[in-house]
């Protein structure tokens, strides 16, 4: 089993919004370094990799595809320097919970503004992990090519890639900044990017975009400024409302 995530020690100073479950901060610097990866006895691997088969035989959208884990994190209480742990796995890694492991993953989201102070909101399609519920446009890390760091460079390429797949909008990745760190469910890890302002042409082609989609990633898209339009549209990914949080501090 990993250890904790974050100790609450180190947490003092951070400037976090939300609570010791669910939180948004900046740090001042970021690091990555390779890891391990989890150690597991084969009979949980066996397992594991038995209910991730019968998963997929009730859902056919899900695959066994290449994902970050996070092993751990350290964050430096009055620098607000933050070192991430990381090693690569695959989706089928995430069965090991249902035996009291904590795996936790890697994942990026953009924060996309739209006009009136608000932020694009989606809500995942009935195939996807989180179906039904409401999020930034983003998705679970892969793993650089071999040989190759983990670093901003390769989050801001993901990044753009998942928001041009799950809404049509393109961003170059070097024109992303990355904007908070944000931990949610299972204590995953979200670096979380700002794009430059949508606009109103924009906004209505990424609406067509979802519309004619045979299998979009987002169902319904939606304009929100605070925590309180968020809950009138629905279930949420637990970690968007300390970002809007945040956002409206930072915007006014």
């Amino acid at each position: 089993m990993y250890p904790p995530l974050l100790r609450t020690r180190v947490m003092e100073g951070f400037g976090l919004i939300g609570d010791d479950r669910v939180w948004v901060g900046q740090p001042s610097e970021l690091q990555f370094e390779r890891g391990d990866g989890p150690r597991v006895a084969h009979e949980e691997a066996q397992a594991a990799d038995r209910l991730f088969d019968a998963a997929t035989r009730r859902n056919p959208g899900l695959f066994d595809g290449p994902l970050v884990l996070v092993e751990r994190c350290s964050l430096e209480a009055i620098s607000s320097r933050m070192v991430v742990w990381w090693s690569p796995s695959t989706y089928r890694t995430l069965a090991l919970r249902r035996f009291g492991h904590r795996i936790s993953t890697l994942f990026v989201t953009v924060l996309v503004p739209t006009f009136g102070g608000k932020v694009l909101v989606g809500r995942a399609g009935p195939l996807t992990a989180k179906a039904g519920l409401w999020q930034f446009p983003g998705g679970s890390v892969t793993p650089p090519p071999t040989g190759a760091p983990l670093d901003i460079d390769h989050l801001a390429t993901e990044a753009s890639r998942e928001l041009l797949e799950e809404t049509g909008l393109w961003r170059e990745p070097r024109t992303l900044k990355l904007w908070a760190v944000c931990r949610g469910d299972h204590h995953n890890v979200g670096m979380c990017f700002r794009a430059a302002d949508m606009d109103v042409r924009e906004l209505a082609d990424v609406r067509d975009f979802v519309t004619n989609c045979d299998e979009p990633e987002f169902d319904q898209l939606a304009a929100v400024r605070t925590g309180t339009e968020l809950a009138a549209l629905g279930r949420s990914v637990d970690y968007v409302e300390p970002c809007l949080r945040l956002y409206r501090s930072e915007s006014g």
